[in-house]
C-alpha cells in the first residue's frame, strides 16, 4: 500500500500470477488456477509497485516468483468539489496514473469513477471487487446488524460508506469477507453460515490444509496409479462414475462445484471460474498426452478436485507447493495414461475383441485407421464405448486392405495381442456411405450451415448489405467509445462470423436508446442515419431458425442421423417466399432457397436413416426427387437381403477359423418382403421430440431383424467426422469447442446393442480384412 503525498491518492496493487519460461504444461495450469483465485480467494496478501509484501504473505516466502508487467491499480480520491470517489486503473507499471474522466466513461487505461453525492442517503450499487477494495483499505466498515432473528447477524454486518450502505453486500466482522446478499433463497443466511473466518481458525489447521501432497506409490499389479494423500482437514473427493461424459456433464460440474457452498445454492460466477480449471486441464491432457481414456480414472479426477478445492478455500501458495514437487506436472498424468494403456489392453485380451476403425476425410479417401478396445460404457446405457488405443495415417490410399491388415498384424504383435477372438471394423458414416457407392460423402454439417449463410449475406441484395454494414459501423464507434455493453461484449466473441453479426444487431435493438444517447454526446449520432429498425428486426427473424439448426446439430449434443435431412427440409420450407413479406424478407428468402439447394448438401446415409424413422418412412413432401427416393427405397431391400447379417459371437469360448467361415456363409433370415411389409405398415402418429427410434426397433427386432440390423448400423455411427487428436493442438475456435470435440472422441455412446457388440463388418484374423 502506497500514498502518494501530492494527489493524496492512496493506491493497492494487486499483481498477476504469469510463469515466465516455464513449461506450457505447468504455466497452464498455473495461469488457470491464478485466474479462479481472483474470484475465490479468501485471504491474499497485497503488493505495493515497489514489490515489497507484506509480513502475512506466505506466497512469496518458498518458491519462484511469478510476476507480470500488468497491475490491477485501486484509487481512493475525492473530485475538484470534495466528492469521494473510487477509481480503478489498470496501466503499466511505469506508468503515471492518470486523472478520472469526468464523463463516468472508461478511457483509453479503462478508468473507472464512481462519485458519491452529498446529501444521498440511498443504497450504493458497487461491484464486490470494489467492495473488497473499499474495506480492505478502511474506507468502508462494516456494522452489525441487531434485532435480526438469525445468529448469523452476530459475525456479520451491513457494509456502510461514508455512512451509506452498500447495496446486497454483508461482510464478517471479525476478517472482513465480503459475500453477495439480496434475502433471496439462492443468497440468503445458507451462504453465510458456511464461512469459515480466517481470524478465527487456529494456524496449524490452516498449514494442514496447505501443505497437501502428491506422492508416488510402488506400482500393483491391479491398480498401478499415483495416489493423492490427504490431510484430515481436506474432505475427501466423492467417488464417480468412470465416464468421460459424466466427467463433463452438468450435474457432475455442479457437484465439483457446490462442495462449499451446499447442494441447494446455485453456481456463482466464481464457482463458473473453477469449472473453467477443469476444462483447461481436461484440454492440456488432450493436447500433451498419448491417447486414452485419462480422466475416467478416479485418482486424475481427484488431482482435478485437489486444485479446485484448495484454490478455492485457500490460495494459489498451496497449489504453487504441489506444482514444485514435480519438475514437470506432465509426469504424473503420463503414468496415468501409461495406466489407461495397460487396462485397455487387459480388456482386450479378457474381451478377445478388438475393434478398427477407418476413417475417411472429407474427399472420401481413407485417412488413418484407429485400434480400439470393447466395452459396455455402464449399466444404465447398453451402449458401446469405443476407447482409443493408438492411430496409424495411411500414406497410401490405393491399397486400403493390405494397409489395414498390415496395420492390423503389426498391433496385435507390437501390443503382445495373442488371443483376439473377434475383430470387428466400425464405419464412420461417410464411410458406410462410400460403400454404397456412392460418388461425394456429406460436408460437416456446421460447415454447411456456415456456407449457405454467407452466400445469403453477401448475396442477398442491397438492403441486407446495408444494414450490416451500418451495424458494424455502429459496433466499431461504441467498441471506441469503451462502453462496457452487451453491443462490445457481441464483438469480441470470437465465435462464428455470421452468428456474430446476429448478435450485433440483437444487441443494437435492445440497447438502441443507450447507444443513440452516448453517440450524440460524442457527436457521433450520424452513424444510425441508414439504420432501420424494422429492416434489423426482419433479418433477425429470418436468420433465427438458422441459428437453432446450427445448435440442434452441434457436435456436442449428439444428433441422430436423421435430424440432418429433416432440418433442411424445415430450411427450405422457410425459404419459400409468403405473401406479406416485406421487401428484405421477400429477398432473403429467394437468396436462401438457392443457397441451400447448393450448399446444404445432404448425402444419401442421411435420408436412409430418415426412411428407417416410421413417422417419415415415406419421405412425402420432403425435399427429394421420386426417382431418388425409389433408389433408396430399392437399396434398402438390397442390404436387408444382402448385407447385413444377425451377430453369432458365441460369449465364454475361443472363436475358430471354422466358425468365422460359417458365419460369412449364412443366410439371411429375413424375407424379401421385410422392407415392403415395414412401408405398408400402417403408420402410427409418434412425437417426433424426445422419440427413442431405437426403442421403438428394439421391440420389433423379431419381426423385422433385417432392418432392425440396419437400423443399428445407420444410427449407432456419430453424425460427423471426428477429427485426429493431433487437430485439436492447431484448432482455432474457442475452448467449449474444444472440450465438445474431446469430449465427444473419448466418450462416444453407441446406444445400440443389449447384449454385446453390433458389428457392422465381422472379420476373420487370420485370413483377411473386409
Amino acid at each position: 500500500m502506497s500514498r502518494d503525498p501530492d494527489n493524496q491518492l492512496t493506491t493497492i496493487s494487486l499483481r498477476s500470477l504469469k510463469s515466465d519460461g516455464m513449461d506450457s504444461s505447468e504455466a497452464l495450469l498455473i495461469n488457470a488456477a491464478g485466474r479462479i483465485i481472483q474470484e475465490n480467494i479468501q485471504h491474499t496478501s497485497y503488493v505495493d509497485q515497489r514489490g515489497h509484501a507484506d509480513n502475512n504473505d506466505y506466497m512469496t516466502q518458498s518458491g519462484p516468483s511469478y510476476s507480470d508487467h500488468n497491475e490491477s491499480l485501486f484509487v481512493m480520491q475525492t473530485d475538484p468539489f470534495g466528492k469521494p470517489s473510487l477509481n480503478l486503473t489498470r496501466s503499466d507499471k511505469n506508468s503515471q496514473i492518470q486523472e478520472p474522466s469526468s464523463s463516468g466513461l472508461k478511457s483509453d487505461n479503462e478508468q473507472i469513477v464512481i462519485y458519491l453525492e452529498e446529501g444521498e442517503t440511498s443504497d450504493i450499487k458497487l461491484e464486490k471487487a470494489e467492495v473488497e477494495v473499499l474495506v480492505r483499505q478502511n474506507l468502508a466498515h462494516v456494522s452489525i446488524r441487531s434485532g435480526r432473528r438469525s445468529e448469523v447477524w452476530d459475525r456479520f454486518g451491513s457494509i456502510l460508506v461514508e455512512g451509506r450502505r452498500v447495496k446486497n453486500y454483508v461482510g464478517c466482522v471479525q476478517c472482513k469477507k465480503v459475500y453477495y446478499y439480496d434475502n433471496s433463497h439462492w443468497y440468503g443466511t445458507s451462504t453465510l453460515k458456511r464461512h469459515k473466518c480466517r481470524a478465527q481458525t487456529d494456524k496449524c489447521d490452516y498449514l494442514d490444509v496447505k501443505i497437501m501432497t502428491l506422492q508416488r506409490v510402488q506400482p500393483v499389479e491391479m491398480n498401478p496409479v499415483p495416489v493423492i494423500v490427504r490431510t484430515n482437514t481436506v474432505q475427501p473427493v466423492q467417488e464417480v462414475t468412470n465416464d468421460l461424459q459424466n466427467f463433463m456433464d452438468d450435474d457432475v460440474q455442479r457437484t465439483s462445484a457446490t462442495d462449499i457452498q451446499g447442494e441447494d445454492m446455485p453456481i456463482t460466477p466464481a464457482e463458473e471460474e473453477a469449472l473453467e480449471v477443469e476444462k483447461k486441464v481436461v484440454i492440456f491432457a488432450a493436447e500433451n498426452l498419448i491417447t486414452g481414456s485419462l480422466s475416467k480414472q478416479k485418482s486424475f479426477r481427484e488431482l482435478i478436485h485437489s486444485f479446485i478445492e484448495l484454490s478455492s478455500t485457500n490460495s494459489v501458495g498451496a497449489v504453487r507447493e504441489i506444482l514444485q514437487r514435480y519438475d514437470r506436472l506432465d509426469n504424473v498424468l503420463q503414468v496415468l495414461s501409461s495406466e489407461q494403456h495397460s487396462l485397455l489392453l487387459r480388456k482386450i485380451k479378457e474381451s478377445g475383441s478388438l475393434a478398427l476403425s477407418l476413417h475417411v476425410d472429407l474427399c472420401g479417401s481413407l485417412a488413418y485407421v484407429t485400434m480400439c478396445a470393447s466395452a459396455i460404457s455402464s449399466a444404465r446405457y447398453s451402449g458401446l464405448s469405443y476407447i482409443p488405443l493408438r492411430f496409424v495415417a495411411l500414406a497410401n490410399n490405393e491399397n486400403i486392405q493390405e494397409n489395414v491388415k498390415q496395420f492390423f498384424y503389426e498391433a496385435i504383435e507390437s501390443e503382445g495381442i495373442a488371443d483376439v477372438r473377434r475383430v470387428v471394423i466400425t464405419n464412420l458414416p461417410e464411410l458406410f456411405e462410400r460403400q454404397l457407392r456412392t460418388e461425394k460423402i456429406v460436408e460437416c454439417v456446421q460447415t454447411s450451415l456456415e456456407n449457405v449463410v454467407n452466400v445469403i449475406l453477401t448475396g442477398s441484395g442491397k438492403l441486407v448489405t446495408d444494414q450490416v454494414e451500418v451495424a458494424r459501423d455502429i459496433a466499431v464507434k461504441v467498441e471506441l467509445l469503451n462502453l462496457n455493453s452487451k453491443l462490445t461484449r457481441a464483438i469480441r466473441n470470437p465465435g462464428n462470423k455470421w452468428l456474430n453479426i446476429l448478435e450485433t444487431l440483437q444487441a443494437i435493438l435492445e440497447n438502441e436508446a443507450i447507444l443513440r444517447r452516448h453517440l450524440k454526446e460524442c457527436y457521433k449520432e450520424e452513424c444510425f442515419a441508414g439504420f432501420s429498425r424494422e429492416s434489423a428486426e426482419d433479418i433477425l427473424d429470418f436468420f433465427k431458425i438458422f441459428k437453432d439448426a446450427s445448435s440442434k446439430l452441434d457436435l456436442s449434443i449428439y444428433p441422430n442421423s436423421h435430424s440432418v435431412f429433416l432440418w433442411k427440409h424445415k430450411l427450405l420450407q422457410h425459404s419459400t417466399p409468403r405473401l406479406g413479406d416485406s421487401e428484405i424478407k421477400t429477398e432473403l428468402r429467394l437468396c436462401a432457397k438457392t443457397a441451400i439447394k447448393n450448399h446444404f448438401l445432404v448425402g444419401k446415409f442421411y435420408k436412409m436413416s430418415t426412411v428407417l424413422h416410421p413417422a417419415f418412412k415415406s419421405l412425402r413432401k420432403m425435399p427429394i426427387d421420386p426417382t431418388e427416393r425409389l433408389e433408396i427405397f430399392e437399396e434398402l431391400r438390397l442390404l436387408c437381403e444382402d448385407k447385413i447379417s444377425e451377430n453369432t459371437s458365441v460369449k465364454g469360448r475361443k472363436r475358430t477359423n471354422e466358425d468365422f467361415e460359417e458365419y460369412l456363409d449364412s443366410p439371411m433370415k429375413a424375407g424379401n418382403n421385410e422392407f415392403d411389409r415395414y412401408l405398408s405398415e400402417e403408420a402410427k402418429l409418434v412425437s417426433t421430440s424426445g422419440y427413442q427410434v431405437l426403442d421403438h426397433w428394439r421391440c420389433r427386432k423379431d419381426q423385422y431383424p433385417g432392418l432392425y440390423q440396419i437400423v443399428t448400423m445407420l444410427w449407432a455411427l456419430p453424425t460427423m467426422a471426428i477429427p485426429m487428436p493431433e487437430q485439436l493442438k492447431h484448432c482455432k475456435r474457442n475452448e467449449s469447442y474444444i472440450i465438445n470435440m474431446f469430449t465427444l472422441y473419448l466418450s462416444r455412446k453407441l446406444d445400440v446393442c443389449q447384449n454385446g457388440w453390433q458389428c457392422s463388418t465381422v472379420v476373420n484374423s487370420n485370413d483377411h480384412l473386409q
